[in-house]
């Protein structure tokens, strides 16, 4: 597809704008991570995360350091990237410092050499970039051979028409929920499976593309009494769920990516 003057201007007020709601969004950006289906959702696939890498890992859209905060918590060492100075200002207050380092800079263009990473993380960052490959090409670039990339994203395939009737209606009798102050992020896209498997580096592999939060997706709005207890059971059963590929229903995106070993001796 060929960029045009244009659409590559577009894609640049996105980035902007973007980073003015994440700026303006960071002082209660964890806030919303407290509350369900994150609460309970968060419990297990950031360790599952953490299990997946090892060495020197980039933490790519770091954000607000709840991932970087977990793998330095388990002996990674962490470079954590984001574009938001915002985001990077409370990451700063609660990262162990001596484990992990900030930088601001675009996940589209890191300021590191290539190869120099054992594992590199992108959790919630590419549905926010409308030229999203692009990051995938960085991260192939900077991970070592056999080294990972771990993605998480939301699922564009999501099962709307098993879960959503139910949803729409909870969310009809609960009492209304404050937005996420700050609004909306600029661009938010869900991405599909199929799309990561075409957009993959050639010098990756997916070594695992599944989706989870299939109970644990429904929309139970927190104001239901109860919802904790719904939310902690819907998550055990997902953490069990992710193992069966063939459910690509489920709310989240879950994939491990391998780089080969013959990748510096490829043309």
């Amino acid at each position: 597809m060929t960029v045009t003057r244009e659409s590559r201007q577009q894609v640049e007020d996105i980035t902007r704008n973007d980073r003015a709601s994440h700026d303006a969004q960071a002082d209660r950006y964890d806030d919303y991570v407290k509350e369900e289906p994150l609460r309970s959702a968060e419990a297990w696939i950031l360790p599952a995360i953490v299990s997946l890498t090892a060495g020197v890992v980039l933490d790519v859209g770091c954000g607000t350091g709840r991932v970087s905060e977990a793998l330095a918590a388990a002996g990674r060492t962490v470079v954590g990237v984001d574009h938001s100075s915002g985001m990077l200002r409370v990451a700063a207050q609660k990262l162990p410092l001596d484990r992990c380092t900030l930088i601001q800079a675009d996940a589209r263009h890191l300021p590191v050499e290539d190869g120099v990473f054992d594992a590199v993380v992108c959790s919630g960052v590419l549905h926010h970039v409308p030229d999203w490959p692009e990051v995938l090409a960085e991260a192939a670039r900077v991970v070592r051979p056999g080294g990972v990339l771990v993605v998480r994203e939301p699922n564009a395939d999501y099962a709307d028409w098993a879960f959503g009737p139910l949803e729409r209606l909870l969310a009809r009798l609960a009492p209304a929920t404050p937005p996420l102050e700050g609004g909306q992020s600029a661009h938010e896209r869900p991405l599909s499976r199929g799309e990561l498997r075409e957009a993959l580096p050639r010098t990756l592999c997916w070594r695992s593309l599944a989706t989870t939060m299939l109970l644990g997706s429904l929309g139970v709005p927190r104001t239901i009494p109860g919802v904790r207890w719904y939310y902690r059971l819907a998550t055990a059963i997902d953490r069990r769920l992710i193992r069966w590929h063939w459910l690509g229903g489920g709310a989240l995106i879950l994939g491990v990516a391998v780089k080969g070993t013959w990748s510096a001796e490829m043309p």
